[in-house]
């Protein structure tokens, strides 16, 4: 129970981290053209 929980709470950081290091290449890119 407590793998699943880490498993699921690790997924959802890795997720946002994710999310947050596209938008900020996107950004680069965007200002850079």
């Amino acid at each position: 129970m407590i793998d699943a929980t880490y498993l699921k709470a690790h997924r959802t950081a890795s997720s946002l981290l994710l999310e947050k290091g596209i938008r900020a290449v996107t950004d680069k890119n965007g200002r850079s053209s």
